[in-house]
């Protein structure tokens, strides 16, 4: 752990200690020719603009460590009523192991999350996501893509524990 980081570890909440301890861990790990792929057989869904240069983000993370990732686009324009938003959210539940909701609107992430039964994410990949600042303390020799795609794999491998 850098200097750095070890200081954030100090002082940080506990999640975000986690996160950056797994993308850590995660680096240490891929030495060598056998990349790990901890999220094998876990699928991950997309339920925003496929295009988006934070869902491209997403995707990469999680395929890189192992999980299926599918597009389901941002259906929640679809979603009228509570009882439709419920129901969605339960099968998407059923379906997936997480899902990421960048730009859904908060009136509709909490209750949306609340029904899924798993990790629901917004704007993980975002540059203004509470994580992307972690991708500062890692090795700086790295381009910053990579250290922040390393840190949604930390965050990801977290939340599916």
């Amino acid at each position: 752990m850098t200097d750095s980081a070890a200081s954030f570890a100090r002082r940080s909440d506990p999640q975000a200690v986690a996160i950056l301890a797994t993308a850590i861990g995660l680096e240490a790990r891929s030495g060598g020719d056998a990349s790990p792929l901890p999220l094998r057989g876990k699928k991950i869904g997309l339920m925003c603009e496929a295009g988006s240069p934070s869902a491209v983000l997403v995707r990469e993370a999680a395929e890189g460590i192992g999980a299926y990732v599918a597009a389901i686009g941002p259906m929640w324009r679809m979603l009228a009523t509570d009882e439709a938003l419920r129901r969605t959210a339960e099968a998407i539940g059923r379906l997936y192991d997480a899902v990421e909701c960048e730009g859904m609107p908060a009136t509709l992430l909490e209750p949306f999350a609340s029904h899924c039964g798993i990790p629901v994410f917004a704007g993980l990949g975002s540059t203004t996501h509470p994580t992307a600042i972690l991708a500062e303390l890692l090795d700086h020799h790295r381009p910053l893509v990579d250290r922040r795609r390393q840190i949604v794999q930390g965050a990801l491998l977290v939340a599916l524990r």
